[in-house]
């Protein structure tokens, strides 16, 4: 483009020297050449103009648009770290009310959140994926491939936890089938996932701020 507009200069400036060098004729028999020549470089000016002005609106047009997407993305991805921390929660409350054979009323009030919420927290991933695709006319391909990239890691820790945490409740009351080695593996298992999601989640927001600051 920049090369379009220095021949585009260098050809008005010619025409205004020969214009200019017309007008030395005493005669003046080269002025209605002149003028046809102004007017046609003053169209050839109004059409690049407006060029240059739909070029410009296009690009901040696609600008706002790709800024849009990534900030969907960014507050799917922010939603599900939230409703993410309150599941971990309540299926903590579960495992101690069906592990650990703890009954407090608080325990059962909050563990009985925890399939509610598990399924709220599908619906959250499905939003994420619905904004990921959204975004795919405005990223890069490139940009495009890490985003999913990781949500198909976070998805995969997610099954794993469901799995563990589903595994874990199986084996019931460890006071009474005497599991407690398998119990301790999969607490252990399911405090590492969880930390896991939370650093993927959290990467993922970090690359979308870059995306939308770059």
């Amino acid at each position: 483009m920049k090369r379009v507009d220095f021949f585009i200069v260098i050809a008005l400036l010619c025409a205004a020297f020969w214009a200019g060098q017309a007008t030395n004729d005493t005669t003046l028999k080269h002025w209605e050449v002149v003028k046809d020549l102004l007017q046609v470089s003053a169209s050839i000016l109004t059409f690049y103009v407006a060029y240059k002005a739909l070029n410009t609106w296009k690009e901040q047009h696609v600008h706002i648009e790709r800024y849009k997407a990534v900030v969907g993305i960014e507050r799917a991805a922010h939603e599900l770290l939230i409703v993410f921390r309150r599941y971990v929660n309540a299926a903590s409350h579960e495992r101690r009310v069906v592990v650990d054979g703890e009954n407090s009323p608080n325990l059962l009030s909050i563990s009985c959140k925890a399939p509610a919420l598990n399924e709220e927290l599908s619906n959250r991933f499905a939003a994420l994926y619905d904004s990921i695709t959204w975004a795919e006319t405005f990223i890069s391909n490139e940009d495009l491939t890490k985003v999913k990239g990781i949500w198909t890691e976070i998805v995969g820790e997610l099954n794993s936890h469901t799995g563990c945490h589903q595994a874990l409740l199986d084996t019931g009351n460890g006071s009474q089938n005497d599991n407690l080695e398998k119990h301790f593996w999969y607490k252990k298992q399911i405090e590492a996932i969880e930390w896991r999601i939370e650093d993927k989640v959290n990467q993922l927001k970090r690359f979308l701020q870059m995306i939308r600051s770059g």
